[in-house]
């Protein structure tokens, strides 16, 4: 039998190639996006909670607070805006991407707990909205006794 005839095969070195391969072209700049600018605003937040408050932080970076809207009602808070885009464009000046994205944001957040809409205090800094949310302390869930 000969030696050279004999080869053992590495299944996992073949995924490792196609994986090199894809990721390879998936980051080469011909494959770039020339926009986001059709994608949806996608707003991310934290929701954290005490016994007297709910604490709501967005992240809303390059908006200006004039476009950002809030509503409230018993259990829940809307926050919604525009993020406008710049038109920055220069002569000589081509782009190749943007990863910036423009355009309407729509969030609804639901509370488990009531709150106390006409005291919700926001702040927007630094690209961050961080609002106050009371609680009302009334409870909608009853006991009922079973007879």
């Amino acid at each position: 039998m000969n030696n050279r005839s004999l080869k053992i095969r590495d299944p996992f070195r073949e995924i490792r190639g196609l994986e090199r391969r894809l990721l390879s072209d998936f980051f080469a700049p011909s494959y770039w996006p020339t926009t986001l600018a059709s994608q949806p605003l996608l707003l991310s937040s934290e929701l954290n909670e005490d016994e007297k408050h709910y604490h709501l932080s967005v992240e809303l970076p390059g908006m200006a607070k004039e476009n950002i809207k809030i509503e409230a009602d018993k259990k829940r808070l809307k926050l919604f805006g525009e993020r406008k885009e710049e038109n920055k464009s220069r002569e000589n000046e081509r782009q190749h991407y943007s990863e910036l994205a423009y355009g309407s944001f729509s969030r609804e957040y639901q509370f488990r707990e009531a709150i106390q809409e006409e005291k919700i205090q926001a702040n927007y800094q630094n690209g961050v909205l961080n609002l106050t949310i009371p609680k009302s302390g009334e409870s909608e869930l009853r006991k009922i006794e079973v007879k």
